[in-house]
């Protein structure tokens, strides 16, 4: 045997240290986080329908997030993605803030919407979280 014991001890000493390196062990935290976001059951039941209501959403409508789901949230430059279940929507950037607030506040009305939105956009964007099946009229 080439090298010895102290020679095996010393690679396996080395490949633990570089399997304990906190950028390492961070990657492979963030990809078993988005593997779980993508195995979790996602429950949509009444989407379609709180969707196509006959009452048009408006800037004084309460909504919330959607019971049960499990989301990851990941920005990056000018945009903003999240993960739900086998899907990704990708955002601009800039509605980071609104998002962040949509999918952790208990209920709000979309004119509560942080960020530097007119209430149409915040209205076209509430729309856009209720047709993906994230948010849902209180």
């Amino acid at each position: 045997m080439r090298g010895g014991a102290e020679h095996i001890v010393n690679r396996a000493r080395s490949a633990l240290q570089e399997a304990a390196d906190k950028t390492f062990l961070s990657d492979v935290v963030d990809q078993f986080r988005d593997e779980l976001v993508k195995t979790f059951p996602l429950d949509t039941s009444g989407q379609i329908a709180d969707f196509f209501k006959a009452v048009p959403l408006s800037a004084g409508d309460v909504v919330r997030r959607r019971s049960g789901i499990v989301y990851r949230m990941h920005a990056a430059g000018d945009s903003v993605r999240i993960n739900f279940g086998t899907r990704s929507i990708v955002f601009p950037g800039f509605f980071r803030e609104a998002l962040d607030f949509a999918l952790s506040a208990p209920a709000f009305a979309v004119r509560e919407l942080p960020g530097r939105l007119e209430d149409a956009e915040r209205i076209a964007f509430i729309e856009r979280l209720m047709q993906e099946g994230l948010v849902v009229r209180a």
